[in-house]
């Protein structure tokens, strides 16, 4: 009598493929790859979803298999590269390898036809032509991350300070802005945009982001997020004062109606000549979700029929010559100024000084009460500059029972002395998980400038454990 065969193991295609696109470590996934040829074909789309191109020799790689790759061919990975990291760092641009390696790679880009999102950093490119290139031959390109790199005048040595745009002079752009410029506005489908820059070292103190921006002939009508960062100053004159009859900063916010997020990211100066309008916020950020900016611009917002809509907002401290005294003023108005924050889920405020620790001349039980009063549905709470002690924040924490994670510095905790700390801290946070029985996860910075990460976990049996990393 014949032996029954066992039952294979039938696993259905599309479970293999969630499965495959969850695993987090590359390395996980390309051993995955050389079971078999059927495992190979199942781990190809996830191993090249993403490429990070950091060598000369990393260039050739991959431009001579976009040129040998044909329709035929199932494993394509000009079929599934979703997003290129071009990295020039390790790159030298003047070589003439590198040259004919770009050249080659810009006659290649048509195989990339899913290509998502190109992130360029590093050095610039001596034919910028190629910017102008991805925008003609990918078209699926939505997503553009530039974080460029310029060599300080300064130092001979050859220090690198980052620098995306750089300007000829203060009203004219350079030839490479101009090309990037092009690329942007001919690139209808464009949905993010994040602009960082640092023009610091390189003697471009005039320059702003928005000099960028407003040279832009064509509203981008899928623009849904604008990130502008880095330490170059933000023209917030631009802003609020720009002529709606020529290029400004103001005229791009009100072109851009539909933009869901704008992040106003790196330090700010105070700017005392500069008066906010809340009245001019509807008219800048209307359908406005997500926001990052300036205290004194946020005071503006939250005070505008803006404030109901926003999901999540984060508020920058504004340097000043007397921080104490003016930052509290301002977290005073701010609170004073809210209408309706009835649906914001995360709140974040951030202190970029670099002359104070973390701080506890802010924040009171009182003052924290009157702040998370406005924001019900808060989940996130990030007050990770600031000094609190739990007890104190019992009572403010009443008021958002579906806070999920909390970051806070809590004074006297060393995690070199993580045995002590441990327990001082779960006497301290083990009261708030019966006060916000969604909370999940604390983030805890250290007076030594560590971090320790709390984990909630919750039992069947209603009891609380807290997992210490």
């Amino acid at each position: 009598m014949a032996t029954p065969k066992s039952p294979s193991l039938r696993i259905p295609l599309e479970v293999l493929n969630i499965s495959l696109s969850n695993i987090k470590s590359p390395y996980d996934l390309s051993s995955a790859s050389l079971v078999s040829r059927m495992w190979n074909r199942l781990a190809f789309p996830h191993l090249h979803r993403a490429m990070r191109v950091g060598k000369l020799v990393d260039l050739e790689m991959l431009t001579s298999r976009l040129e040998s790759e044909v329709d035929q061919d199932t494993l394509r990975i000009g079929r599934y590269l979703r997003s290129l990291q071009i990295d020039c760092l390790g790159i030298s641009l003047c070589s003439e390898h590198a040259q004919v390696g770009f050249t080659r790679l810009m006659r290649a880009l048509d195989k990339l036809t899913r290509l998502e999102h190109l992130i360029w950093t590093g050095g610039l490119p001596s034919n910028v032509d190629i910017f102008d290139s991805f925008r003609k031959s990918c078209p699926k390109l939505c997503m553009l991350t530039l974080n460029w790199w310029g060599q300080d005048k300064a130092n001979p040595a050859g220090e690198m300070v980052k620098l995306i745009f750089p300007i000829v002079g203060y009203e004219r752009p350079s030839r490479m802005l101009d090309g990037v410029i092009n690329m942007i506005e001919a690139s209808p489908g464009l949905v993010e945009l994040e602009l960082i820059s640092d023009s610091n070292k390189l003697e471009l103190s005039q320059w702003h982001p928005s000099a960028l921006l407003c040279n832009l002939q064509n509203p981008l009508d899928q623009l849904r997020l604008l990130r502008l960062a880095g330490s170059s100053a933000i023209d917030l004159q631009e802003l609020v004062y720009g002529s709606l009859d020529g290029p400004s900063l103001r005229l791009f916010f009100e072109q851009h109606s539909h933009l869901r997020g704008v992040h106003f990211d790196g330090k700010h100066e105070h700017q005392p000549d500069i008066e906010f309008d809340p009245a001019l916020m509807p008219r800048l950020f209307p359908s406005v979700e997500s926001f990052t900016g300036p205290i004194t611009l946020c005071l503006a917002l939250v005070a505008s029929s803006v404030a109901k809509q926003l999901m999540s907002l984060t508020v920058l401290l504004e340097e000043h010559n007397n921080p104490c005294n003016f930052d509290s003023d301002l977290v005073d108005e701010l609170i004073g100024a809210v209408t309706s924050l009835s649906n914001l889920q995360e709140f974040v405020m951030v202190d970029n000084s670099e002359l104070y620790g973390p701080r506890s001349d802010l924040f009171d039980a009182e003052v924290l009460d009157k702040l998370l009063t406005t924001m019900p549905k808060l989940v996130t709470l990030n007050l990770k500059q600031f000094s609190f002690n739990c007890v104190q924040l019992q009572e403010p924490l009443k008021r958002v029972p579906l806070l999920t994670n909390l970051a806070l510095h809590i004074p006297g905790i060393r995690y070199a002395s993580f045995g002590k700390a441990a327990q001082y801290i779960e006497n301290q946070v083990y009261p708030l998980t019966k006060i916000c029985p969604r909370l999940r996860h604390i983030q805890v910075m250290c007076d030594d400038g560590a971090t320790m990460h709390l984990d909630i976990s919750r039992l069947p049996n209603g009891s609380v454990h807290i997992n210490m990393d």
